[in-house]
């Protein structure tokens, strides 16, 4: 596993794994909450606190895979690729 990946899953795993923390969550009752589309694990804690609105952040151009997450065409004529 390549060291960006393996850092990825282990702070996910750690605050997913705090049992704590999620149920503070829960009883928050967040009506909103803002994550970055730089990793998908605050999605589920979205989803884990029950938060009915959530808005995905993101401060680079739009990826491709990104896009296809969200239902976003990618259009070559006027949106240049990020990746190739």
């Amino acid at each position: 596993m390549r060291i960006g990946t393996q850092l990825a899953f282990g702070s996910c795993k750690n605050v997913i794994s705090n049992r704590k923390f999620l149920t503070w969550l829960k009883d928050q009752h967040f009506d909103l909450a803002f994550v970055h589309v730089y990793q998908t694990c605050p999605i589920g804690l979205v989803e884990i606190g029950r938060i009915p609105t959530w808005i995905w952040l993101n401060s680079s151009p739009l990826m491709d895979h990104v896009a296809q997450r969200v239902g976003v065409p990618t259009i070559p004529s006027y949106i240049p690729r990020t990746f190739f």
